[in-house]
């Protein structure tokens, strides 16, 4: 079976319970056309898992994929490390605890991330390399749109794999803004470029969704909207002669990094997200929290309605119902509205081309 095959869209998610819930809202025919990249996170601590045990999002993840094909990977970012994850990403011997964790944790349907050194280390991609394709069709590599060692990756991988049928590469730019977004572009092309053809799938992916949606260049405190640089990413790489095959990645419009310094009261705010824009309306509880930001997106000129729950939740608390007043619940409503969004947008696009 080709695990890759018709695959158009690579978003990158987090274990955490607000993109768990989003991708488990999707209807079946939009998990259908995702090839996922999940980065397993520390899970939520409770009384029977006092240290956040990663085994509790394999779970959850797992059984929402229902068999489903994914790209299996781990956080760096410390907000949701552990010394669990921590371990995952040892260097020593191979990945050796990855490896492990692989092997005995995660369901066939999973595509292992093989990870990399700096400076590059030919011995551990190929130990990894050796051991999930074992187990696996196939093994992705997650790339900076900056890496150094492009050539030589490809170079060991065609020398010992005979080939690249069975690699899956992403190069993964993080957060993109206005003002890095040419150098994002210009670093992607040149990476791709010099990785070549004849991969199972690439792919290209960053994120251009704020810390804050107030900041330069985003918004004002009750409306904004703003370009999704990560769609501009991917559609201009793809112009480029010889990339025209590269596939769409983003962050689900998440923001990569952590919030570092940052401490600000959440406003109650409704994201809608577009096939290259995104707008929201944001008011303070004491001036209509989310029941007047809903009704305000839903009766936007700029709203165009999608089957899916992140519309319909819209929908509901325009009309006076609802579903939750909680920040995650609104980051799920605006994970699963862009996925929807972004697969319809990738799949039109493809039957009309």
């Amino acid at each position: 079976m080709n695990e890759v095959a018709g695959k158009r869209y690579v978003p990158i998610l987090r274990s955490r319970d607000a993109e768990i819930r989003a991708y488990a809202e999707l209807s079946g025919s939009v998990k259908d056309a995702l090839l996922p990249v999940v980065e397993y996170t520390k899970s939520r601590r409770t009384k029977k898992n006092t240290e956040g045990s990663v085994s509790v999002c394999v779970s959850k993840i797992e059984e929402h994929l229902a068999g489903r094909s994914y790209i299996a990977d781990v956080t760096t970012m410390d907000s949701l490390s552990n010394a669990e994850t921590a371990m995952l990403l040892d260097a020593d011997n191979g990945f050796r605890n990855w490896r492990a964790f692989v092997l005995s944790s995660l369901n066939s349907a999973c595509i292992p991330t093989v990870h990399l050194t700096d400076p590059f280390d030919e011995r551990s991609v190929l130990v990894q390399c050796k051991a999930f394709l074992n187990r696996s069709t196939h093994i992705a590599f997650r790339i900076p749109v900056d890496y150094d060692s492009t050539s030589r990756l490809v170079d060991v991988l065609k020398r010992e794999l005979g080939g690249l049928e069975q690699v899956i590469l992403i190069c993964d730019g993080g957060y993109v803004s206005k003002s890095t977004y040419a150098a994002a572009l210009a670093d992607s092309k040149q990476t791709l470029v010099a990785a070549g053809a004849g991969f199972a799938l690439r792919a290209v992916a960053c994120s251009s969704f704020p810390k804050s949606v107030v900041l330069p260049d985003y918004g004002g405190d009750e409306y904004g909207k703003f370009e999704l640089l990560e769609v501009k990413l991917s559609e201009d790489v793809r112009a480029e002669h010889g990339l025209g095959d590269v596939v769409h990645g983003d962050y689900a419009l998440v923001h990569p990094e952590d919030f570092k310094g940052i401490v600000t009261s959440w406003v109650p705010r409704v994201d809608v997200p577009l096939d290259q824009t995104l707008f929201y309306h944001r008011y303070r509880r004491p001036n209509g929290g989310y029941d007047l930001a809903a009704d305000k997106a839903f009766h936007d000129p700029d709203y165009v309605a999608l089957d899916c729950w992140g519309h319909e939740n819209i929908k509901s608390a325009a009309g006076g119902a609802v579903q939750g007043r909680s920040p995650a619940h609104w980051i799920s409503v605006r994970i699963n509205f862009h996925l929807s969004r972004q697969s319809n947008r990738i799949e039109l696009a493809y039957l009309l081309r």
